[in-house]
């Protein structure tokens, strides 16, 4: 039934409807969980900056879904997320925390997946400068470029290239200088135009 509406009312009262949605994102069962998906999709799309106050229940369930190792879930994981970006339902730095968060987490492909969500959204942006405390999270990545895993690693490389590319790697802080000459130019060179 939700599917099949193309408008919502702004006006309404989602909560219970999201909070099963998100029950729907965690349920172990491929076909509800995308089931999920789709409906958290298009909620987005339907109520647009009106879902604002209820992504809350909805964000923290997404990101912990990165930590899945099925592609579908990451996938659909990710354009979920953008959706809601897209639509205004939520800022991008309102969502650092729980990128911090899923950074932070004991599963490596978890911290992997959500160093490469971020450095997708970068390179999609036609805004880098709306990630301020994405671009300004050198401390995180400090810890993450020495990180016990190499994917783990070489994501965080990769998104701090983004973020010199993007014309933000004065926000960094300190972090440029902290690392090693390998790693140093690895970054600046891949930040290069054209690389």
């Amino acid at each position: 039934p939700l599917l099949a509406s193309r408008r919502l009312s702004a006006s309404g009262d989602y909560t219970d409807i999201v909070k099963a949605i998100r029950d729907f994102l965690n349920d172990p069962q491929l076909p509800i969980s995308s089931a999920g998906f789709r409906c958290a999709q298009a909620m987005a799309g339907s109520l647009r900056v009106g879902l604002a106050p209820y992504a809350r229940f909805l964000v923290p369930t997404l990101f912990d879904k990165l930590k899945e190792k099925k592609p579908f879930v990451i996938d659909a994981t990710k354009t979920t997320i953008d959706a809601m970006l897209r639509y205004g339902c939520v800022t991008p730095d309102q969502l650092h925390d729980d990128f911090e968060a899923s950074c932070a987490s004991k599963l490596p492909n978890h911290r992997h997946a959500a160093l490469k969500w971020a450095f997708e959204r970068l390179d999609k942006s036609p805004e880098p400068a709306a990630y301020g405390r994405l671009c300004a999270a050198g401390g995180l990545l400090a810890r993450l470029v020495n990180d016990d895993k190499l994917e783990v690693r070489e994501a965080a490389l990769d998104l701090a290239a983004k973020i010199v590319a993007c014309g933000c790697g004065d926000r960094l802080g300190g972090f440029l200088a902290g690392l090693d000459d390998k790693q140093y130019q690895r970054v600046t060179n891949e930040a290069r135009p054209g690389s």
